[in-house]
């Protein structure tokens, strides 16, 4: 089965703005092959840093979706393969996404993981994993990209405006100038993409093109 990964923080800006299903659309995804962490419930619940950085309408509008989105339960087949993503800069929920995928080439992941990425693109050792992961990580940039030249870029930064705030890219991407202007808009993303490109190389990055 087909599957589409949404790391945790993207997961919650896509709820927040009630776009998880628009996204999985647009990627060729069912909403019923999304599969989110499953320690979101309790993090959104009684995570710290999550009561800090989002208002509580938006954590439960976040609960909502992830109640309705099936947990992810599987565990990679190659332990070792697990094993090797243990890095300092990997997050272990992200170590575990990049080692499922990596097994499965019909899944995809999105991720806003930028530490995560270039800890996997740069590490030596994980040289195998990248190669397995050729064009299947979905960074949030691209998310971005599709949805606004798909919807539009006003009703995108309608969808998004409850967060906003909490998070810095979509506060640059969809800033006053940019919310009304789909040219400015694609120069922010595509800006943040071209860094992120820099700094991972072309290979990791699902592309829609």
């Amino acid at each position: 089965m087909r599957l589409l990964l949404i790391d945790t923080d993207v997961f919650v800006l896509l709820a927040a703005g009630g776009l998880i299903d628009r996204v999985a659309e647009l990627l060729g995804f069912e909403p019923s092959q999304v599969r989110r962490l499953y320690p979101v419930e309790n993090q959104l619940t009684r995570g710290r840093s999550f009561k800090d950085r989002y208002p509580e309408a938006v954590r439960q509008t976040a609960l909502a979706k992830a109640k309705l989105v099936t947990p992810l339960t599987d565990r990679p087949t190659n332990d070792a393969m697990l094993q090797k993503l243990a890095v300092s800069d990997i997050d272990e929920g992200e170590a575990l996404m990049f080692a499922l995928v990596a097994e499965n080439p019909s899944w995809l992941l999105t991720t806003g993981d930028r530490r995560s990425l270039v800890a996997l693109a740069t590490n030596p050792d994980l040289k195998d994993v990248c190669g397995a992961l050729t064009g299947r990580l979905v960074c949030i940039e691209t998310v971005l990209r599709l949805l606004v030249v798909t919807d539009g870029v006003e009703k995108i930064a309608a969808a998004f405006s409850s967060v906003r705030e909490a998070n810095q890219k979509l506060r640059v991407i969809f800033s006053e100038a940019n919310a009304t202007n789909l040219d400015s808009c694609l120069e922010g993303i595509d800006s943040y993409l071209a860094a992120l490109r820099r700094e991972i190389g072309e290979h990791l990055l699902y592309s829609s093109k």
